[in-house]
């Protein structure tokens, strides 16, 4: 009896449903929650959202498990139907689970799952069809499965296998009898399939419960059957499944022992003294069972480090984290086995074959993530976050596909740009592309402005949009010069350089990671790699930073000027505006790529500020080209002799020195002059050789000047 195809369950689950295939409100679950039950457990959307809510009230919790207080964490509340009518069961009737396991004073073990024990019974979770389990008990003929957990019976539900979940291994039995739902099903003929974990087989406890259970099952008429598998291939069915796939569990289910059976092996093992005599496996066998358990773990080998998947995203976690997972993982296996510390040590090292991630695939840049789901922008629709995105890094704030308003923001943009149209969308597309990932376009902006021109909103904006752990902010300085900042800014999508000061050091990281080039990563005590920095570049500040002529930046820099003081202090203004964050988001997703990647790659201005504020930029930091622009003019028929004398006056070269010791300026090397000149001369230029030497050509020297003005704005 199949409930719903799940073939494609991570691809094609969209997480922003409000109604169930009923037409009734869901609950509220967490885009997390939702996460772990549809894409680490396989349970349909459909059975999760009828069944599971996510619960932060404390007070609310503490009724569900019949206690006075509860003051842990959050977490999901499961709670299934009446099998008799379909209708819902009583506020005590389910399972928890907290975000974080909790440790009771009395208990050296952790509790995972938590469940009232004043009104325990088997749980029957909701289909969708009232009538689904009325049917089933009516009709012997169908099979009954039974296993230890909600999560897991979803799994077996969903794949066709009508599943009860027992909140404990011991709780199908209630003073010796059947526990009230399971006992509808029990009637004689049928057989019921037992699917307990597979770690059954060292766990001397769970073996004798699952005895108890199948005495009774047995005396009411009915067949049981164990279904085993080796624990390596997953430890519950939901594990198996999700690894392994439905038709692997239909050979398991094939090949399950009549209880009878099985129980005369349990009792063998027992006489032999099997059960208090099991040595801990060898490392490599270890490695095997427990790697299926640690699908959210990768050893990254670009990295050289180990990687966690939660909350959306992959993130590096420290050697200490990988040795306390891998001890509760041991100690989870075999619980009354002790070991020495080296015996994780030695399972770590089979555990990088196990979980080796060879090639980190590249995320789909048509996916933006967030945090209540990923934003497929080929449709427009949330859909489930899964550790198959590969994402490296989230942005921290929930996505409203429904607002719209960005009111105040476009206000604060016409202040700063006086109304100009083109400088304002000109830096709209460059907000654009900073949030759908476009760095191949290689454009970083910089924005000049005195303090109180809005230079920091604009970087704040940038912030917002994008997110704190998406963006890094550092000092120019410490980007060139500190060789672990890489480390920290590798996979964020906006570097944000705040009010920096002019810089006449080296510049080779600010050139690697706004040209695509690789660059190399570096952390204390960690091997270092060499990766591309995917992602975008904002600076601020009061004046021009550095000089073109010594770094080469200007083909990518996209310049504005905040030259407006805002008129009035606000101290919320930046509240006002990062309140409309949602609504600006939308607005430039909706600008089409074609138009963002024409609008940046050719810094499309019709206004001509921006080709105003790249001249002004480039005479204020660039020698030659103030001088250039003071004393010559276009002509080409005219040429000019380059020279190497500093002091001669009528050949180009001295007449630059003597020009740069007039304004006081540092004049480049001969060397470096003339291929200089047929940069900034934009293909209008052209050096030439004759007899007396080398020549200019297209240059005549006139007072008037305008040379690179007329050059800039003529291209």
């Amino acid at each position: 009896m199949s409930i719903t195809d799940n073939s494609n369950i991570s691809d094609s689950i969209v997480v922003n449903h409000s109604t169930t295939s009923s037409g009734n409100t869901s609950p509220y679950i967490s885009a997390e929650h939702l996460e772990e039950w549809v894409i680490n457990s396989g349970v349909s959307e459909n059975i999760t959202r009828l069944n599971v809510r996510t619960l932060e009230d404390r007070q609310e919790i503490a009724q569900h498990l019949g206690w006075k207080k509860y003051s842990h964490l959050p977490g999901w509340w499961c709670s299934g139907i009446n099998p008799r009518n379909g209708l819902a069961m009583g506020e005590m009737h389910g399972q928890w689970k907290p975000d974080k396991e909790m440790e009771f004073p009395q208990s050296n073990k952790l509790a995972k799952y938590l469940s009232s024990k004043a009104q325990h019974d088997a749980i029957c979770l909701n289909t969708g069809n009232r009538h689904y389990w009325s049917d089933i008990i009516q009709d012997i003929s169908i099979s009954v499965f039974i296993t230890e957990g909600c999560k897991k019976a979803g799994a077996g539900l969903t794949h066709g296998y009508p599943t009860l979940a027992l909140c404990g291994v011991e709780m199908g039995l209630d003073h010796g009898e059947l526990v009230s739902h399971l006992a509808l099903f029990a009637k004689p003929g049928r057989c019921f399939y037992l699917c307990f974990d597979a770690d059954i087989v060292r766990k001397t406890p769970v073996q004798k419960a699952l005895l108890r259970l199948s005495k009774v099952l047995c005396k009411a008429g009915c067949t049981v059957q164990v279904v085993m598998w080796d624990e390596s291939r997953g430890k519950g069915m939901d594990d198996f499944i999700v690894a392994n796939g439905k038709q692997e569990f239909d050979i398991e289910i094939a090949k399950a022992q009549r209880v009878e059976q099985w129980s005369n092996h349990f009792k063998e093992e027992e006489q032999h003294g099997n059960g208090n005599k099991i040595k801990l496996p060898e490392h490599s066998l270890m490695a095997e069972i427990i790697a299926p358990q640690l699908n959210n773990l990768k050893f990254d080998c670009q990295v050289n480090q180990w990687i966690q998947y939660q909350n959306g995203y992959w993130t590096t976690v420290s050697k200490e984290v990988i040795s306390q997972k891998i001890i509760r993982k041991i100690k989870d296996t075999y619980p009354s086995k002790g070991f020495s510390s080296g015996y994780p040590e030695g399972v770590i090292k089979f555990l990088l074959s196990e979980l080796l991630c060879n090639d980190f695939v590249e995320p789909s840049n048509h996916l933006l993530p967030f945090k209540n789901g990923v934003l497929d922008l080929k449709t427009n629709k949330l859909i489930l976050h899964s550790p198959n995105h590969y994402f490296r890094n989230i942005i921290d704030r929930e996505h409203d596909h429904k607002a719209t308003d960005w009111g105040e923001i476009e206000k604060w943009m016409d202040f700063v740009f006086e109304n100009n149209p083109s400088q304002k969308h000109l830096l709209i597309c460059w907000y654009a592309a900073v949030l759908r990932g476009m760095w191949k376009l290689h454009r970083f902006a910089l924005i000049i402005g005195l303090g109180g021109t809005g230079k920091s909103t604009a970087m704040k904006l940038a912030i917002a949009l994008i997110g704190k752990r998406f963006s890094h902010s550092l000092t120019i300085t410490a980007l060139n010069n500190n060789q672990f900042q890489t480390a920290n800014i590798y996979d964020k999508r906006l570097v944000c350089i705040n009010d920096a000061d002019r810089y006449r050091g080296n510049l080779e990281i600010l050139k690697n990671i706004t040209g695509g080039d690789e660059i190399n990563i570096e952390q204390k005590y960690e091997r270092a790699f060499s990766a591309v920095y995917k992602g975008m570049v904002m600076i601020t500040a009061n004046n021009f930073v550095f000089s073109a002529h010594d770094s080469g930046l200007d083909r990518r820099m996209i310049l504005f000027k905040f030259d407006r003081q805002l008129p009035n202090i606000d101290t919320i203004f930046l509240e006002k505006l990062t309140a409309q964050i949602s609504g600006f988001t939308n607005y430039l997703l909706s600008i089409p790529e074609p138009e963002i990647v024409h609008t940046l790659l050719y810094k499309v201005d019709e206004s001509g500020t921006r080709k105003q504020n790249d001249v002004e930029a480039l005479l204020q930091t660039n020698s030659l080209a103030d001088w250039l622009n003071n004393s010559y003019v276009y002509d080409p028929d005219n040429q000019v002799p380059i020279g190497v004398d500093k002091y001669n006056i009528n050949q180009l070269y001295g007449d630059y020195c003597i020009y740069c010791h007039k304004t006081r300026s540092k004049p480049c090397s001969n060397k470096e002059f003339s291929p200089e000149i047929i940069r900034l001369g934009r293909g209008k230029l052209e050096k030439v050789k004759i007899r007396s030497g080398f020549m200019i050509r297209g240059l005549r020297r006139d007072d008037s000047g305008g040379l690179i003005e007329s050059i800039i704005h003529q291209s």
